[in-house]
């Protein structure tokens, strides 16, 4: 069987729908990197119980997943149209692309979990220490807290 001929016009769209298909997985598999590289540090600074660092790199990391949200909302699309305007989809960029992409996915997951556990445990070593804490003051009784009858009006006539 042979192959239709392809208008230039045509090949011309598929060409298109290519190129922005693979800067499109190229700019996500980039937004993932840097995620990754975020949660990385952001492993090293809740060791060290670095508040501010912490939520430095939550903040930023929040930004990130937006940006990776949106990159996603484009790629969905412009995947179908990929897939319609070439059926064979065996383009071995884009394959590799997507494989990297996966495995990126999987080790944001995987950063993103052993972050939440190191934090529990953080959280979980600072409340038994709090509850350790011995809030004995020297006096019994705040000053403020008399059992001396006190007026329960003002004058303010002059």
């Amino acid at each position: 069987m042979e192959k239709e001929k392809l208008s230039s016009a045509e090949l011309e769209r598929r060409i298109c729908v290519v190129k922005r298909f693979k800067s499109l997985l190229k700019e996500q598999r980039e937004k993932f990197s840097q995620y990754l590289f975020v949660l990385e540090r952001q492993e090293k600074e809740i060791e060290k119980s670095n508040v501010e660092a912490i939520v430095q790199h939550s903040e930023v990391g929040n930004g990130i997943i937006e940006n990776i949200l949106n990159v996603q909302k484009v790629i969905e699309p412009i995947e179908k149209m990929y897939y319609i305007v070439n059926p064979e989809a065996s383009d071995v960029d884009v394959m590799k692309l997507k494989d990297d992409l996966g495995r990126l996915q999987v080790a944001v997951l995987k950063q993103n979990e052993k972050n939440q556990i190191i934090l529990q445990d953080k959280m979980t070593d600072l409340n038994q220490e709090i509850a350790h804490f011995s809030f004995n003051a020297p006096y019994k009784k705040s000053v403020y807290a008399k059992d001396e009858n006190v007026a329960n009006y003002v004058d303010v006539s002059y």
